[in-house]
């Protein structure tokens, strides 16, 4: 956790709740011995509403906003996460985009290269629960 929220605050992301969340996706690199994590791959840290998906344990069933892919490691963090949460997760490749990598959907070239490290900005700005839960 980059910034923790209040503790008198404790909700938690459960199964069926819609969470309200920016990020910022990085790819690790590393070149001439130099290890750097500040190439954006996708983001929606400046856009006017965050990404909003109904949670589930294993993968979001609904999602909305300009987040290109949800990788497993991603569900993971958003797993352990509460309102306010600002979050770094570190994702190796085989809970990222494992050896497949990720391509854009319309032109097919490589966004996220097969066994590459990324790393994600994450910040839960709201969770509501399902009516009656």
């Amino acid at each position: 956790e980059t910034v923790t929220p209040d503790p008198a605050d404790d909700q938690h992301i459960e199964p069926g709740d819609t969470v309200y969340f920016r990020f910022r996706g990085r790819l690790v690199d590393s070149y001439e011995n130099e290890l750097r994590d500040d190439r954006v791959f996708d983001s929606n840290m400046s856009d006017t509403n965050p990404v909003k998906i109904v949670f589930s344990a294993t993968t979001p069933s609904k999602k909305s906003g300009n987040i290109l892919a949800f990788p497993r490691g991603l569900v993971m963090a958003l797993d352990s996460m509460r309102l306010g949460t600002h979050a770094t997760a570190v994702l190796p490749y085989d809970q990222a985009f494992d050896d497949n990598g990720f391509l854009d959907g319309t032109y097919g070239y490589t966004i996220v290269s097969p066994y590459q490290t990324v790393v994600y900005d994450i910040v839960i700005e709201d969770i509501q629960s399902p009516p009656g839960k």
